[in-house]
């Protein structure tokens, strides 16, 4: 293989890399349903890896912020809640919603390591956490971004080996 092409390849590797995660499960469990790939699925399987499709279903792929605007083209999109924010799109008349019930999606409120060993850091990083997850907070989520923000994992104290 040329350098060239070797250079190509790692290039679009990384480039796939740099869709949502969310958008990476939701293709995901589509192909699952509705497709048979050629090769097991690590994390980012592309159109390319799709050798039946039963259905016929027409599947392709856009970079994230394109998805939007391409809504009126298409029967069914993957949109990222901030680019349907953006584009004024009502979470109601999605077909599907994430649950984010795999921690690796949640958005986390994160501290140094070394931090975690003094208490009074981590009383003041519990109250950061506290704050955060309140009523006041979800009510901005709610009013502000259209029911977007899924509340997850507010119930689990991180926290609570440190303190």
């Amino acid at each position: 293989m040329s350098m060239e092409k070797e250079a190509l390849e790692i290039y679009l590797k990384e480039l796939i890399k740099l869709k949502s995660k969310a958008e990476v499960k939701l293709e995901k469990e589509i192909l699952k349903h509705n497709s048979k790939l050629n090769k097991i699925i690590e994390e980012y399987p592309t159109v390319n890896d799709i050798v039946g499709n039963p259905k016929n279903i027409v599947i392709k792929e856009l970079a994230a912020n394109t998805i939007p605007s391409a809504l009126n083209d298409v029967t069914a999109a993957a949109i990222n809640g901030n680019y349907a924010l953006d584009f004024n799109i009502d979470p109601k008349t999605a077909i599907v919603k994430d649950t984010l019930e795999d921690k690796e999606y949640w958005n986390l409120i994160a501290a140094r390591t070394a931090d975690l060993k003094d208490k009074e850091k981590v009383a003041v990083y519990d109250k950061i956490v506290k704050a955060y997850q309140s009523a006041a907070t979800e009510d901005v989520y709610n009013n502000k971004f259209s029911g977007y923000y899924i509340k997850t994992g507010w119930g689990i104290d991180e926290l609570e080996q440190y303190k």
